[in-house]
């Protein structure tokens, strides 16, 4: 019935609208900090186009000469995955932690089952520049290209070709979704029996869309954000009802931007995140009426960005590009260069292995007599763990933490912070514990 169902639309052109524009750190030194922006380090030079984080850890990159780049760290180490392939790939989609799609030229699908360790390439009727992927449940799926759009219903086994010109689209369920196409956004609230089209003054590029349960005194609260490359102000829209009830709003972006990519951090306060050429990043407070500059610390062209949950973000773009967002941390801070260590007091190695499972063994060095204190705090900077607290003579000697807080209960996987405090000097190091 579903597979009927879904090779049917595509016959039209309101059919292939199954996916709507989808594409959607080491932080200051201080006590108490504001989030921000920091390069992170991707061992490559190739330019990424697509992102997508599962969690705050696990994440892929794609782009340019098949590279595939993934991360269980939180970005803190990327490492290269096999494609395969040598076309340019283009967006990145994982269903779950271990289920991924990735699209690119010459019609190129992969699809990995066990978290990219390794990818296969899925046969497609089309040699089209794939730009766009989306599953709507674990079997259905669409992926767009130029002048083309695919749909599958048995996971990416087979794909269905069909025509149309999309700019991007997105699928909230399997009954209400949205495609762009040239000036004009339409929408369906019934599994595609019917669209309502409205027309915008730009040519979309990437939409967002998202529902909630708060409903306004007209109609329900269904978002679509449009976001342009094309005319003078590029402007951000916003739809504040529902597909029936075309209402837009339109929220100006600071100067005049190419921006690229919008994505939701925040589902209750509607926080947005755009990005675009020479390292513009934008974000919003309200749902995108007004927009506030976000530094990012680079000129180079941004493309994707992904927010897998409040608080931690993440860019690419150009020449290997990597950013990586954190909200605020209190109470303990993370760059090691804050710290004025003493190099003949003690030296502090880093945790083995990381990231963990199981336990992690940290191993220091006292070069004269002190007392010694190693606490763990988490991400927002409050106290897990006291591993040490004692007076010790010079000597080695090692910690063990075994992921557990001071109730002896097993943490949540995350980045952890170790600090060393001997006589008054401190250094840390990050630790990432995996369930």
């Amino acid at each position: 019935m579903k597979s009927h169902f879904f090779i049917s639309l595509l016959d039209t052109k309101i059919a292939l609208l199954f996916k709507f524009a989808f594409n959607l750190s080491l932080l200051c030194p201080s006590s108490v900090l504001a989030g921000g922006w920091q390069l992170q380090e991707s061992n490559n030079n190739a330019n990424l186009r697509g992102v997508w984080f599962a969690d705050s850890l696990n994440g892929w990159v794609c782009g340019a000469s098949g590279t595939i780049l993934n991360t269980s760290t939180g970005g803190e180490i990327w490492v290269l995955q096999e494609s395969g392939v040598s076309v340019d790939l283009e967006d990145v989609f994982f269903w779950d932690m271990a289920n991924g799609w990735i699209v690119g030229d010459c019609g190129t699908i992969l699809y990995t089952a066990d978290m990219g360790e390794h990818w296969t390439i899925q046969n497609t009727p089309v040699s089209a520049y794939l730009h766009t992927v989306q599953f709507i449940t674990e079997d259905m799926g669409v992926a767009l290209g130029n002048q083309v759009t695919l749909s599958t219903s048995d996971g990416g086994n087979t794909w269905v070709a069909g025509s149309g010109n999309f700019s991007s689209f997105f699928w909230l369920d399997e009954y209400r979704g949205a495609y762009g196409e040239e000036y004009w956004v339409f929408y369906t609230i019934d599994a595609g029996s019917n669209w309502w089209a409205t027309g915008v003054p730009l040519i979309p590029y990437d939409m967002w869309g998202y529902r909630d349960t708060i409903y306004f005194p007209t109609c329900p609260r269904d978002f679509y954000w449009v976001i342009g490359e094309e005319g003078v102000t590029d402007w951000i829209i916003i739809s504040e009802c529902a597909p029936s009830y075309p209402d837009w709003f339109v929220g100006a972006a600071p100067d005049s931007l190419d921006l690229k990519a919008v994505t939701l951090e925040n589902k209750e306060s509607l926080r947005l995140w755009a990005v675009g050429e020479s390292g513009w990043i934008i974000f919003s407070e309200d749902s995108g009426k007004t927009w506030i500059t976000s530094p990012s610390g680079t000129t180079t062209d941004l493309y994707e960005v992904s927010f897998p949950t409040d608080g931690y973000g993440w860019a690419v773009g150009y020449s290997g590009t990597i950013l990586h967002y954190q909200d605020s941390v209190v109470n303990v801070i993370y760059d090691e260069s804050y710290y004025t260590n003493s190099p003949e007091s003690f030296e502090l190695s880093s945790p083995y292995p990381n990231p963990f499972n199981n336990f992690t063994v940290i191993h220091y060095r006292l070069s004269q007599p002190g007392k010694v204190c190693m606490k763990l705090y988490n991400i927002t900077g409050q106290p897990v763990m006291t591993l040490v607290d004692t007076w010790q003579d010079s000597g080695d000697y090692q910690a063990e933490w075994q992921g557990k807080n001071y109730q002896g209960l097993e943490v949540a996987s995350g980045v952890y912070i170790i600090r060393l405090e001997v006589n008054g000097f401190q250094e840390v190091k990050k630790v990432a514990f995996l369930k």
